[in-house]
């Protein structure tokens, strides 16, 4: 009886076995014409999609979808808020220009982009998708890449990361080195460099232990701490890195910024944005900057000039200097200006100027006191022997909150969120000398704030002579 019951369950598993596997069909190849129909009614019925009519848009989507912890589900409550906050928006899908759809395992990669609109076809909000779909009983869906969270992925790879660095020595350093992708490179930093460097560590007679505390991220970019201890616990040293994680098939890796070495003496490139809470299309503005951030965090800066929000801060020289009234507008360098979202053109307008040699350097910025205002010194030198004219130069300064805890219009942080600000005048005599600062604090000061002084032509009236020759900045914390 037992032999049988245990045969029957057999067949059983077997047969469900084989019914798993043929639910999905795995093609070889991408059938463009089938495909191709399948964007063609997704993007109509999206087009005919009302609060009262969600199913057929809805029906794209697999019972199963999973994208990044997003479920089915979670798309149908986002379609349900947008028609609950007004019943004549509407929504729109987009796919991202010029995209070779790549077949893995049988799924096919893609990006689009759900954009809502008013009822006259004013863009409200885009949020963009990464996503995949598949052939499931001769229809296609939208089935995710099926990872619950890119947190929970990457907190474990550092759990992982964490407990093989306790055991390391320089036996077995390559466990260690596991972690990092072939290519890694950040800031210049190979892969090579990095095993160098953890090797030197244990070149030392005194044993030495490290460990790698992840500190923050936001999905694939990453801020941890390498540390170096005595066996008795005493720091030795301890590094932060921004850093950047890369997955590839089902293993996550660090992966850097891509960034090859900081050149000397070359511009470094600076923006300020005028944004707001409420404003739809700010968020893209923010996003490219942030991005452009992480992926270059020696050599460019940006603000947040927010204005009419619970967060706008006392900034009015940045409101008389510029003179714009209506965000989104980004200055880059302070003599380009771009109104509205212009946000594609921002990387290559920031990595030209990162070829253009500097002028000026600001360097050795030293806090003096910080009791009961901001003292400190800056060196200002000037790089070429050319003749400058030091008319209008200032060194303005700003005040900011690192990251706040108000959300933008699209539900993300808002970051460098300018509390204060004003200038220096600069004249020839401070050129290659120390200068001195004093400053009021603001009057609420967060736990993550910071300060900015940048070199700026502000001629009386704003014009494409503003220029911006260097900036550098300081971690206060909450001082």
């Amino acid at each position: 009886m037992k032999r049988t019951l245990s045969l029957i369950i057999l067949i059983t598993i077997t047969i469900l076995a084989f019914v798993s596997c043929e639910r999905f069909e795995k093609p070889e190849v991408i059938d463009y014409d089938e495909v191709k129909i399948f964007f063609e009614d997704f993007i109509n019925a999206a087009d005919v999609t009302t609060g009262n009519s969600t199913d057929a848009f809805l029906s794209f989507f697999h019972p199963d979808y999973l994208n990044n912890g997003l479920t089915k589900q979670g798309i149908e409550g986002k379609i349900n808020s947008i028609f609950l906050e007004d019943e004549n928006r509407k929504i729109k899908v987009e796919l991202a220009k010029n995209q070779e759809l790549a077949l893995i395992n049988g799924r096919i990669e893609v990006d689009w982009s759900l954009k809502i609109v008013s009822a006259d076809s004013v863009l409200i909000d885009s949020v963009k998708y990464g996503d995949y779909f598949r052939k499931y009983n001769s229809n296609y869906y939208f089935y995710g890449d099926q990872i619950e969270n890119t947190d929970i992925a990457i907190n474990s790879f550092f759990i992982n990361f964490s407990t093989v660095a306790d055991t390391i020595s320089a036996d077995n350093i390559e466990f260690f080195m596991d972690f990092f992708h072939a290519d890694y490179l950040h800031n210049g930093q190979t892969k090579q460099d990095m095993e160098d460097y953890i090797s030197g560590i244990f070149l030392v007679n005194e044993p030495r232990f490290i460990d790698v505390i992840l500190l923050s991220n936001d999905d694939l970019h990453v801020e941890w701490k390498l540390v170096i201890t005595t066996t008795d616990n005493l720091l030795i040293d301890e590094i932060t890195y921004n850093d950047v994680m890369k997955e590839e098939g089902e293993t996550y890796y660090l992966y850097g910024n891509q960034v090859e070495p900081v050149e000397e003496d070359k511009l470094m490139v600076f923006a300020e944005i005028m944004t707001a809470t409420w404003c739809g299309t700010c968020p893209e503005v923010e996003a490219a900057m942030h991005d452009y951030l992480y992926a270059n965090p020696e050599t460019f800066f940006y603000l947040e000039y927010h204005v009419m929000d619970a967060i706008a801060g006392e900034h009015e020289f940045f409101d008389n200097f510029y003179g714009f009234t209506n965000p989104p507008v980004a200055i880059i360098q302070g003599d380009e200006s771009f109104v509205g979202d212009q946000s594609s053109l921002y990387p290559s307008v920031l990595d030209g100027l990162k070829q253009r040699d500097a002028q000026f350097k600001l360097s050795n910025l030293l806090e003096i006191s910080n009791d009961e205002n901001y003292t400190a010194t800056v060196n200002i030198e000037k790089l070429t022997d050319e003749e400058f004219d030091t008319s209008n130069l200032k060194l303005r300064w700003a005040f900011y909150e690192e990251a706040s805890a108000v959300n933008n219009y699209s539900g993300q942080p808002c970051r460098h969120v300018v509390l204060t600000e004003g200038y220096y005048n600069v004249t020839a005599d401070d050129l290659n000398n120390t200068f001195s600062i004093n400053l009021d604090y603001p009057r609420d000061i967060p736990d993550d704030m910071g300060i900015v002084f940048w070199l700026q032509t502000a001629n009386d009236t704003y014009d494409d002579d503003s220029f911006v020759h260097a900036w550098i900045k300081q971690d206060l914390g909450s001082k």
